[in-house]
């Protein structure tokens, strides 16, 4: 027997499991990464605004249009007064106005990534002049209520992509909601867009806990972003982990996963099989620990049985390596520098020496502290007396090698007893200063890294 036919699939309104790219860098702090796009030509629709948007994304740097990205805590804008549910309403950001946004043909693009703390049932609410259209990563929304008649996929999920909302046409107020059950704890990631066409704008996307057809089902609505009680926040992306493949080998009956790394972190894969209660992800048992960031990407697999777990659920979590000392000294291990440590001296008779401070401190005799911060020993200039005149003298630690694309932190004990140039006679003042030298490069400073202007006393 053979059977010939063919059939469509909707294409969906986002690219399909790919992220659309818009103000990323700026989705910081609890804000929404917002991006303005205006000077594109008439916008009708939803297909021609997805085609701006993603024009933007590809290629911003030659976007023929105007492209101005800010960061807003709410995408909640317009005019006090507009058909909204969450007021007030915000401006429009300075920087979009001063580009020149006016008030015909332009959309704002905002990303974010919401927090969802308990399990449960959530309704995600839109109002818009004119339409929109909102995708959640990860979540299959099962019902939508709403929209404008006159296009009757206004107001509806998309029939190519269940994460999503859409309304296609222009409208006075988009005036939506949509429900995903059984969403679970986790990080989210949220793109919206809504446009004004002409005559009026205004849009906003709000969200509660529970089942809400209508507006007026609830008093707890919240807009995305809020920090009150009960509020959804953001958090910035790097708090994520982005998933970039999984795929299951039934010969092996093993799970391969795949995600985005960075250095300086490390990642566990925690794993439940129980759905009924799986509850928050960060509860979940752990199954592979402290794994090494191996930049961009990290695979691990995880062997599996399909008939003990026919259903299982799987996270990747990341959290910052600790840090590892990779220089530490004491000077206590003999009265003299240690290996690798170089002082120079001008001949002023000032010199960088380890030795057991004499005590005395401010006045008392001696420029020195009452004791070591690690007793024995310190380094300082001159431990049994005072510094001399015009005295420029240095002392240099061991070169220490840091990996590209990680960081270090620099701590130290000081104390200082310098001469402030104050008196009936004032004399230039003395300091002190700390430089991080590029020993690559015959040690040259690194400008930005520097501490100037050590003076005073006391210690610290």
């Amino acid at each position: 027997i053979q059977l010939d036919d063919s059939f469509m699939v909707e294409a969906p309104f986002f690219p399909f499991q790919e992220e659309l790219l818009g103000a990323e860098e700026m989705s910081v702090d609890g804000n929404w990464g917002v991006r303005y796009l205006f000077g594109a030509g008439t916008l009708d629709n939803l297909e021609t605004v997805m085609d701006v948007i993603s024009q933007a994304a590809a290629d911003p740097d030659n976007f023929a249009g105007t492209l101005v990205d800010t960061s807003e805590p709410f995408m909640n804008h317009g005019a006090n007064g507009s058909p909204s549910l969450i007021l007030p309403d915000l401006p429009y950001h300075p920087d979009a106005v001063a580009a020149g946004l006016g008030g015909e043909d332009f959309i704002l693009y905002g990303i974010g990534c919401m927090r969802i703390e308990e399990a449960g049932t959530y309704t995600i609410g839109v109002h818009s002049d004119d339409g929109f259209a909102f995708r959640v990563h990860g979540w299959t929304f099962t019902e939508s209520f709403g929209g404008d008649g006159r296009d009757p996929r206004n107001g509806t999920i998309d029939p190519g992509s269940p994460d999503t909302i859409i309304h296609p046409s222009v409208t006075g107020d988009s005036n939506t909601r949509a429900v995903a059950a059984n969403v679970q704890p986790g990080i989210y990631r949220i793109e919206f867009c809504w446009w004004e066409r002409a005559s009026g704008d205004h849009g906003e996307i709000y969200i509660a806990k529970g089942r809400f057809p209508n507006d007026g089902d609830t008093t707890e609505w919240l807009p995305i972003g809020s920090q009150e009680p009960g509020g959804i926040q953001l958090v910035t992306k790097e708090e994520t982990v982005r998933i970039t493949e999984i795929n299951f080998n039934s010969a092996t009956s093993e799970l391969n996963i795949s995600w985005e790394s960075d250095l300086g972190f490390l990642y566990n894969i925690r794993g439940d099989s129980e759905p009924a209660d799986a509850g928050d992800p960060r509860t979940w048992g752990v199954i592979l620990e402290n794994i090494e960031a191996t930049p961009p990407i990290n695979t691990r697999v995880i062997p599996i049985n399909p008939g003990a777990n026919p259903l299982s659920f799987f996270v990747v979590e990341r959290f910052p390596k600790p840090p590892v000392t990779i220089l530490a000294e004491n000077f206590d291990d003999a009265a003299a520098l240690p290996a690798g440590w170089v002082a120079s001296t001008d001949g002023s008779g000032t010199v960088w020496e380890v030795g057991t401070p004499p005590g005395g401190g401010v006045g008392g005799g001696t420029a020195a502290p009452s004791a070591a911060s690690s007793p024995l020993y310190c380094a300082g200039t001159n431990i049994l007396g005072y510094y001399t005149e015009n005295a420029n003298v240095t002392l240099t630690s061991p070169s220490i090698y840091i990996p590209a694309g990680s960081g270090a932190t620099l701590n130290f004990k000081q104390w200082i007893d310098t001469d402030l140039g104050l008196g009936s006679t004032p004399t230039p003042r003395d300091v002190g200063s700390v430089h991080i030298l590029d020993a690559d490069n015959s040690d040259t400073p690194i400008a930005g890294l520097e501490i100037l202007d050590i003076e005073g006393n006391g210690s610290a």
